[in-house]
């Protein structure tokens, strides 16, 4: 057992407080400036819905609550997006219950419809940048855990996440906590209650998530904690497939919304989709991420029985499919992934450090 010294308590304590410091005011300087991105609109009608009971006039009144609060260049976007979409668009946004409910809370509270769609997310970055430096500093010392956990909350994606009217925030919150709890063999049903809750907040996470059960399962080093055995596989994937269809049913107005004519699109929209993905995922920060594991590589082998390459392989497996089934590329939907292969990557590297003090 090793025991912190004075000296090293004051460093911690004093590079955390600094890092809670800079953390807030990163965050107090995105609040001024948010994203107000197409799909805010969209989660003001829901909301709005959720008020009234009805469908009746919602769009109507969306548009007046846009005219009221925005700029009116800015309305006039966003009212002709409102207005020129089918309504069927809406069971899109209707599916993520948790986001819309803490929008309705946050306006209650009284803040206006625009403000209350991104206070979850600015939320959702301070709580993610609390989380990073709370595992972190388990595994590294303080100065390495205040220069990771900077890193990580000023990536781009990461500062992008925080100004955007998205559930987006709140789902990597709920997933980067589950995956390191897997990470630090914790508790399963706190991680699985923490997949739940990332279901309830983006239903599309159920994908994700039953990947990982299955990488748990197939885990190629026996004596991890976190390992499945086939029937945990089974029951857990089942109870995540029964919330997702739980709240497609609580939340859409139609079950098989997504079969609509509306959402389909030619073989052609999809091959072009498939060449705008291949476009932008060469400037993305996953090739960041892949070039720093090529390059971190060299020196521990790629063999996938060491964790740190098996998780990046099964996260590498996570954006494949995801191209699969939905050819558009933004980093806000993987976010979660990313900042957890990076969190692996710096644990691995001061482990191994270690490891070669300990033997020199």
């Amino acid at each position: 057992m090793t025991f912190l010294t004075r000296s090293d308590f004051l460093l911690s304590r004093n590079a955390f407080s600094v890092y809670i410091l800079l953390l807030f005011l990163i965050t107090f300087i995105l609040s001024k400036f948010p994203g107000h991105n197409g799909d805010m609109p969209f989660y003001i009608a829901c909301v709005i819905e959720k008020e009234s009971g009805s469908m009746d006039g919602v769009v109507a009144q969306t548009k007046e609550v846009l005219q009221k609060e925005l700029p009116a260049s800015e309305y006039q976007v966003h009212a002709a997006r409102l207005g020129d979409a089918d309504p069927v668009i809406l069971e899109r946004y209707r599916i993520k219950p948790l986001y819309i409910l803490l929008v309705l809370v946050f306006h209650k509270l009284g803040f206006s419809y625009v403000h209350a769609t991104v206070i979850p997310s600015l939320i959702g970055y301070l709580l993610i940048g609390l989380s990073i430096w709370r595992f972190t500093i388990q595994r590294l010392d303080p100065v390495r855990t205040f220069l990771i956990s900077t890193a990580c909350m000023i990536i781009y994606p990461a500062l992008a996440l925080a100004r955007l009217s998205t559930p987006d925030a709140m789902s990597c919150f709920f997933m980067l906590n589950a995956l390191l709890l897997i990470y630090f063999g914790r508790n399963k049903t706190v991680w699985i209650c923490l997949f739940l809750l990332a279901i309830c907040t983006r239903i599309d996470n159920v994908v994700s998530e039953l990947i990982f059960l299955f990488a748990l399962w197939k885990w190629p080093v026996f004596n991890f904690s976190e390992k499945l055995t086939g029937k945990e596989f089974v029951g857990f994937s089942m109870t995540l497939i029964s919330v997702a269809l739980l709240v497609n049913l609580m939340s859409a107005r139609h079950f098989f919304w997504f079969m609509d004519p509306y959402f389909s699109q030619p073989v052609g929209q999809y091959v072009n989709d498939i060449r705008i993905y291949f476009l932008v995922m060469a400037g993305s920060f996953f090739m960041s991420l892949f070039i720093l594991f090529l390059i971190s590589g060299f020196g521990r082998g790629f063999s996938g029985k060491l964790e740190v390459n098996y998780l990046f392989y099964v996260v590498s497996a996570l954006v494949f499919v995801r191209f699969l089934l939905y050819p558009y590329y933004e980093d806000r939907y993987l976010l979660s992934f990313y900042l957890f292969s990076l969190l692996i990557f710096s644990f691995h590297a001061g482990d191994l450090k270690k490891s070669i003090t300990g033997t020199s």
